[in-house]
């Protein structure tokens, strides 16, 4: 995650830790301990607050804002989460209960807002804050299928849409929207038009994690036991030249402000991040052991949003 400040977040399951990395000292700045090894993870830049979904029903908060942040539980589910994410201060669950599934929106506080079943299991949940869409697959369902359910001011789910072609396309992860919220791409290279839901005629190639910045559209490739960043035009989807390979395996690209993103790679096992300018050049790289972790060949499981 990248937090209100403007510092990544790193969640750990191995470790059973939330880390913090600073862009502007270039260093870990702590490591906050988590009560277990949860199944999900999502984080509210309005609430300043991470959530950890667990084995067990229950939903604990992190509350960033105080001096020595620790989970407290939220709220509860009717069976264990099968999925955990943020629409802007809200909280937005799903479970396997009810018909197929249920999807549930709490407020900060705990209270539940709404439940709906009859819905979907995904693997990945994104928010688009612009037309207030949380985007989905419905991963538990044969043909898979895009979908999304669009979530008001109140909390409330008002409404929802798919594509039109069910099965006519490959579907992988991420779900990455543009800023506008007018485009979105999916893991598998298939761009969509998201007014209509339907796919642009030009593909890309698939990748591991991308990021709409600017005019660009980023995107992460495994090449070897590197990673190929590839830049293209937004507008037109034509590609730029090409850029070198970066060390380590590709984990996540994040925006930190609109000159700077961050890079992070994997490499024997430590997260290496690497601070990139417009341009695309690095202006920092840094690899270390996140602290409190004194063997550097520890098996590094990061999952990032």
């Amino acid at each position: 995650f990248v937090d209100r400040d403007g510092n990544l977040l790193f969640f750990n399951k191995a470790q059973m830790s939330l880390f913090q990395w600073s862009p502007l000292t270039c260093t870990y700045t702590g490591s906050i301990p988590l009560i277990g090894v949860p199944d999900f993870a999502a984080y509210s830049k309005e609430n300043h607050t991470a959530y950890f979904a667990y084995g067990s029903q229950i939903i604990r908060e992190m509350n960033l804002n105080v001096p020595e942040p620790a989970e407290q539980p939220l709220f509860s589910l009717p069976k264990p989460a099968t999925g955990l994410a943020t629409a802007g201060e809200f909280i937005f669950a799903s479970d396997p209960s009810g018909a197929w599934h249920t999807h549930y929106t709490f407020s900060p506080t705990g209270q539940m807002i709404q439940s709906l079943d009859w819905n979907r299991r995904s693997r990945v949940f994104e928010w688009d804050p612009v037309k207030r869409r949380m985007y989905f697959f419905r991963d538990d369902t044969s043909p898979n299928d895009l979908h999304y359910e669009t979530i008001d001011a109140t909390g409330k789910i008002t409404g929802s849409g798919e594509t039109p072609y069910h099965g006519d396309f490959s579907i992988n992860t991420p779900i990455r929207v543009s800023p506008s919220g007018a485009n979105l791409v999916i893991g598998s290279g298939v761009i969509f038009e998201t007014a209509s839901m339907t796919k642009l005629a030009t593909t890309i190639p698939a990748f591991s994690d991308g990021i709409w910045w600017g005019d660009k559209l980023i995107t992460l490739h495994l090449s070897g036991t590197r990673t190929l960043v590839r830049s293209r035009s937004a507008a037109t989807l034509i590609e730029g030249p090409a850029l070198p390979l970066f060390q380590g395996t590709p984990i996540r690209i994040l925006a930190l402000t609109p000159q700077t993103i961050a890079l992070v790679t994997s490499e024997k096992g430590i997260p290496r991040i690497y601070l990139l300018n417009q341009n695309l050049e690095v202006i920092h790289s840094f690899i270390s052991t996140p602290p409190a972790v004194e063997d550097a060949a520890y098996t590094w499981k990061p999952t990032f949003e």
